[in-house]
């Protein structure tokens, strides 16, 4: 069997900050019922009771071994896992080259957001303003929600204002 995950991560949140805003994103999730803690071994929080009302489906979630969420406070690279997909050129839509893309992922992670430019067009940006729906992201903040039906828009939206301003989602399927 195979885990679907859905990881709002933030790729911008200083270091000193990342306890703190994870309280806080954690203490909100509680409040709202989307979260409740897990007594078992497993993820430390499991669907709440308002779980559902935050998916596409609106339905029961299905609990599996793993069904649950992780808030990740280290820094690592979020990952796409067989999907991987580069982003695409913000100004001209040229999808970067995948080895390229791959080989950004470690100096990312060792010392900072790279600037990538386009082989197409020029355009230079931060690696993380790239877009894309199969992309990895590098943070030291993200909360992960694993084998969940697809979460609601605007939910992951409240969600990503609460973790930081440059927010992204990266989904895996392992």
């Amino acid at each position: 069997m195979s885990d679907n995950d859905e990881t709002v991560v933030e790729i911008s949140v200083p270091e000193s900050e990342v306890s703190a805003r994870a309280d806080a994103v954690l203490d909100w999730l509680l409040a709202i019922g989307v979260v409740v803690p897990n007594p078992s071994p497993g993820p430390a929080y499991l669907p709440g009771p308002e779980a559902a009302s935050r998916t596409t489906t609106e339905t029961v979630i299905d609990l599996l071994w793993n069904t649950g969420v992780t808030v990740i406070t280290d820094r690592m690279v979020f990952d796409s896992a067989q999907n991987v997909t580069p982003p695409d050129c913000p100004a001209c839509t040229v999808r970067l080259g995948i080895d390229h893309y791959i080989d950004q992922m470690t100096p990312w992670l060792l010392s900072g957001e790279p600037t990538v430019g386009c082989p197409a067009c020029g355009h230079a940006a931060l690696l993380g303003d790239w877009p894309g729906t199969w992309t990895c992201q590098v943070g030291n903040l993200g909360v992960r929600f694993t084998n969940w039906p697809p979460l609601r828009d605007d939910f992951v939206g409240e969600l990503g204002r609460r973790i930081g301003p440059r927010w992204r989602v990266v989904r895996a399927h392992r």
